[in-house]
């Protein structure tokens, strides 16, 4: 006999539970909810985010809904400031509504640590968020630090001995998690200085200019400014100060 009500047992930090209602006729949606480790106050503005399905901002009950979600495994992540990141898994069926509750943790407001220089190019880290997105602990992210000593290399190199997800394929990167298709390699999306790129022009860029670079390897890690079309193989954001 089919169940009415369904309860799934998630084995996450920080997470209460999940719980799946079939609704006929209902489509796949999820229904959430996000508060506190105190499990009183809702928690505004998470960023709420679903491989294959538009992303959602839980609202000042702490609420959200994410439509056209596929049937199958997923995985959901929730970042916002000042919260630790939170990732969990999901199972939908053809015609489920799932009803999920997060709670998550509080780390206090991030001071990312900032070096004072009249190196204009070493602001951009913090105006752009450079250091606001590191402390969610998705992505990856290098400064000149990560490549000092090595004399010579190419943004090409750094990417390929520091981001084993991606590959260079004609001075662009590209996704080894998106494989190669009818239509060519999986490309990031590139991103310079907080503007829309083209692939191709990696080798353009001297890693003398560089003050930093954040890889996000898939669209469950991808901000929500820079994601959407494009974005499905992995997003590149360098940062140079320049614009």
């Amino acid at each position: 006999m089919r169940c009415g009500v369904c309860t799934y047992s998630v084995a996450v930090s920080l997470l209460w539970g999940s719980t799946a209602a079939v609704a006929q006729g209902a489509g796949r949606v999820v229904l959430g909810t996000v508060v506190d480790t105190a499990g009183k106050r809702p928690i505004e503005s998470v960023e709420i985010a679903i491989d294959g399905a538009p992303r959602a901002r839980s609202s000042k009950a702490g609420e959200f809904t994410l439509t056209k979600v596929g049937s199958g495994q997923h995985m959901i992540s929730l970042r916002r400031i000042g919260y630790a990141p939170l990732v969990d898994t999901l199972r939908v069926q053809a015609s489920d509504t799932i009803r999920v509750k997060y709670r998550m943790q509080s780390v206090g407001a991030p001071l990312p640590t900032v070096t004072v220089s009249t190196q204009g190019r070493f602001d951009v880290l913090f105006t752009s968020g450079f250091d606001e997105r590191r402390n969610y602990g998705l992505g990856k992210f290098l400064t000149p630090d990560d490549w000092r000593g090595r004399h010579n290399a190419t943004l090409a190199d750094i990417l390929s001995a520091d981001v084993p997800a991606v590959y260079m394929t004609d001075g662009a990167a590209a996704s080894r998690r998106g494989g190669i298709s009818k239509s060519g390699p999986c490309y990031l999306s590139v991103w310079l200085d907080g503007v829309r790129s083209l692939p191709r022009r990696l080798d353009q860029i001297s890693t003398a200019d560089i003050a930093g670079i954040e890889v996000y390897r898939g669209p469950s890690e991808v901000p929500l400014q820079y994601g959407g079309t494009g974005a499905q193989c992995g997003v590149l954001l360098i940062w140079t100060g320049r614009r």
